[in-house]
């Protein structure tokens, strides 16, 4: 007697191979976003560091200035500043202690009218910086100043003010 062997049917494919390697491109494609995202915000967060930096280097330079505009400043027999410090001159103004240590006073300040500017230009900013000298009470014989000086960096909503004190023996 002969066997006889049955042949089956090829089995249907199901398509599996299709679907994971669809998994896979999704998951591919949300890690790129991803990425591309953080590398984003990294620039950014990259240049906001360097343009808060250019306006501190631009206050600086500020300060820097005005301690050399006090020193060229003339002086009596015992030493003395005798520059008046009223405002008729731009940048030199006399200590208005209801508002001169208040942020938002020097925020809102008229700097374009009343203040020095640094003198030499800087680069990358968008605008050169400035500083005003304050005469400070004098404490027994020794002479006080504060310099409030003000830097932008490369856009106009990066400022950076500080301030430094001066005493003239």
């Amino acid at each position: 007697m002969k066997s006889i062997h049955l042949i089956t049917p090829p089995s249907r494919q199901r398509g599996v191979t299709l679907i994971v390697a669809l998994i896979f491109l999704a998951i591919l494609m949300l890690l790129g976003v991803t990425v591309a995202q953080t590398t984003s915000m990294e620039e950014r967060m990259a240049g906001n560091t360097r343009d808060r930096n250019l306006a501190l280097q631009s206050a600086e330079a500020a300060l820097k200035a005005a301690d050399t505009a006090l020193k060229a400043l003339p002086k009596d027999g015992a030493g003395n500043i005798t520059t008046v410090f009223n405002g008729s001159t731009a940048g030199y103004v006399t200590y208005n202690a209801a508002n001169a240590s208040d942020a938002a006073y020097w925020n809102t300040y008229n700097w374009a009218g009343a203040s020095h500017s640094a003198g030499t230009a800087l680069s990358q900013v968008v605008s050169q910086p400035l500083y005003v000298i304050e005469k400070l009470p004098d404490v027994a014989t020794t002479q006080r100043f504060r310099v409030t000086a003000r830097g932008v960096g490369a856009s106009t909503s990066t400022v950076v003010i500080l301030q430094a004190g001066y005493e003239n023996n």
